[in-house]
Formats: structure tokens, C-alpha cells, sequence
């Protein structure tokens, strides 16, 4: 899987987690994670994804 494609899954997991639960709380919680992960993708490339 491609970074690109993991980063919209990431991006739609939250966009369907907010849609159906509008709870600001979670989604905030759901696009930190994403920011994070994508961070450690980025530095860590291959290995950065074995992180997950």
C-alpha cells in the first residue's frame, strides 16, 4: 500500500468516524493520530510503516 493511499484512508476512517459520531472530541483524537502516523511514515519511510 502507498503512503498516498494509507493517508486517505486514514483521512476517510476519520471523516467517516466524525459523520457518524459528531463528537469534536474523537475526530480531534482521529486527526492527531493520522498527523502522527503520517510524521513517522515520512521520517521512517518502509520502517516507519512496520511502526503501525
Amino acid at each position: 500500500m502507498s503512503l498516498l493511499a494509507l493517508c486517505e484512508v486514514i483521512f476517510f476512517l476519520g471523516y467517516g468516524i466524525h459523520f457518524f459520531y459528531p463528537n469534536r472530541t474523537l475526530a480531534l483524537v482521529v486527526a492527531v493520530v493520522a498527523l502522527i502516523v503520517g510524521i513517522l511514515m515520512l521520517l521512517g519511510g518502509v520502517g516507519g510503516i512496520r511502526l503501525i
